[in-house]
């Protein structure tokens, strides 16, 4: 099928090869955009502070919100996880390229596309990088080109999110910041790849994750402060130092260094007439669970916004519940798939059609194809069935499908454990097969030509080779007949004389066909 895709408005002015070769935002210490920037949001973070960076960054202010969604990867276990798991979701997918039409040139197009974009070790550093923008709302990745013969993207260098703002004018357009352009500078046509998901309607900086999991984040992050506090005050036993009347406050002092020392020296002296004495906390505390179940429901919480469900991500659950889920998931990896085809062809493969081939060149397709694993039990079951009624089906679909390739001439076949199989066939053994083929008019072929022929099968196909001197002495008077009769009347009459003719020779044949079943069956029941 030819699908027509609307082709990009190229630029009126196409970029210099030395364009196409210089990093446009390569980083560097103390310039605009440090390598080692140390910023830190999650420091002193408050329910205050975040809604405040929430709405700066609505207003066009992203820096503290970019920072504080690096973090959040970094410091929670599970938004980490989870959000890995969604981003590898479509890392894992074999990319695919589609011709424009089936013409040759086309062909040739998309070829040169999977050999220089597709097969290069370089292209999952643009697919990681594009991903990156599911947290964020939106990632930029600036393409390195070569300018040899071809023109080709050698290298995808994803760019820190912070040295970019959006035009104020529609929010949409990401400019780069840069020394002289606070307010940021136009990307360079054909150098920037830019995604935008589109998780949701809107800006694309209220399009992230990290937007959704934010207030999970800091309070998950106050619950496991105060869980930390809980055990450090009520998970130790107590020491508890006990002086005499007379002991002086010399006495005192270092009876209480004693007591705060064994705490994590394990060691202490003290006189003779003090004791320390060690008071077991309580079991079986309800305080603990309260802090532990308020990180698990916002642990759940956070799954469902970036994977969909909880099932395969949180414990509790079965295997099937998991499977049930884990098809929920698959829509919202179909649908990553699809925003990540859509940015990759706008901007990579139509620049390299475009530079190479030309501005009126239809440009090949890249998918991610993110169909579910086919259950290959079901198929196989399935199309038997549908073959043990007549259904014609092609073994070619069949092996494609369940991921088999079609047997060589030299492959080593494998069989049925209670089939022998069949001896190679030679050119004596070809020309009599045509032979029966032709003799019996196809009757031969109602034996499976896929499986090696059974000794019935054998024994039909030998009392089948001598069936025409048989038939001759019955046929070749009816014949006779009809050619010599004058009419219906005479043939009819004909025929009532021909009833008791020779049958010697089919009678013959009859019964040593029945004489050798029977002694087959015979052999089979003893065995």
């Amino acid at each position: 099928m030819i699908v027509y895709r609307k082709k990009k408005k190229v630029p009126e002015k196409l970029p210099t090869p030395r364009e196409l070769r210089e990093e446009d935002a390569a980083p560097s210490m103390g310039s605009i955009r440090d390598p080692w920037g140390d910023d830190s949001v999650v420091a002193g973070l408050t329910p205050v502070r975040l809604a405040g960076l929430l709405r700066n960054a609505e207003r066009g202010d992203i820096r503290e919100y970019l920072t504080l969604a690096m973090e959040m990867e970094e410091r929670d276990l599970h938004y980490a996880s989870v959000l890995a798991t969604r981003k590898r979701a479509v890392e894992g997918i074999d990319a695919i390229v589609s011709s424009a039409s089936d013409d040759d040139r086309d062909k040739t197009i998309a070829e040169a596309v999977k050999r220089d974009i597709v097969d290069d070790p370089e292209f999952i550093d643009l697919v990681s990088g594009a991903l990156d923008a599911l947290g964020k709302g939106y990632s930029a990745v600036e393409m390195i080109w070569g300018t040899g013969n071809v023109f080709r993207p050698v290298a995808y260098k994803w760019r820190d999110p912070r040295w970019f703002r959006f035009d104020e004018d529609d929010g949409r357009t990401l400019r780069l910041i840069t020394q002289q352009s606070p307010l940021g500078e136009a990307l360079k046509p054909y150098k920037w790849v830019v995604h935008d998901p589109r998780l949701k309607m809107g800006t694309p900086i209220r399009g992230g994750l990290a937007r959704l999991v934010a207030w999970s984040f800091l309070f998950k992050n106050y619950a496991q402060k105060d869980w930390v506090s809980f055990c450090e005050t009520y998970g130790l036993p107590l020491r508890l130092g006990k002086f005499g009347k007379e002991a002086t406050e010399d006495d005192k002092m270092a009876l209480l260094r004693a007591v705060v020392g064994i705490g994590t020296d394990a060691a202490a002296i003290i006189p003779e007439s003090m004791q320390i004495e060690f008071i077991k906390a309580a079991e079986g505390s309800s305080s603990a669970e309260v802090f532990e179940r308020l990180a698990d429901w916002l642990d759940r919480q956070v799954s469902k916004a970036v994977l969909g469900q909880t099932m395969t991500a949180d414990s509790g659950s079965s295997r099937s519940q998991a499977e049930v889920h884990d098809d929920v998931r698959q829509d919202i990896k179909q649908a990553d798939a699809r925003s990540l085809e859509r940015t990759i062809n706008a901007q990579v493969v139509r620049p390299y059609v475009d530079l190479n081939f030309g501005a009126d060149v239809p440009a090949p397709y890249i998918r991610f194809p993110a169909e579910p694993d086919e259950d290959v039990s079901a198929l196989v079951e399935h199309v038997t069935q549908l073959v043990d009624r007549g259904l014609p089906v092609d073994a070619r679909e069949i092996y494609s499908r369940i991921g088999l390739s079609a047997p060589g001439k030299d492959a080593i076949l494998l069989h049925p454990a209670n089939k022998t199989p069949a001896p190679a066939p030679t050119a004596e053994t070809e020309q009599a097969e045509n032979r029966r083929c032709s003799d019996c008019g196809g009757m031969h072929h109602a034996l499976n030509r896929s499986e090696a022929p059974d000794t019935i099968d054998t024994m039909t196909a030998e009392f089948l080779e001598d069936w025409e001197p048989i038939s001759d002495a019955l046929v070749d008077p009816i014949l006779k007949l009809a050619e010599t009769a004058a009419d219906e009347t005479e043939f009819l009459d004909g025929l009532n004389k021909l009833a008791a003719g020779d049958t010697a020779g089919l009678t013959a044949a009859l019964a040593e066909a029945l004489f050798a079943a029977r002694a087959l069956g015979d052999q089979t029941d003893e065995s």
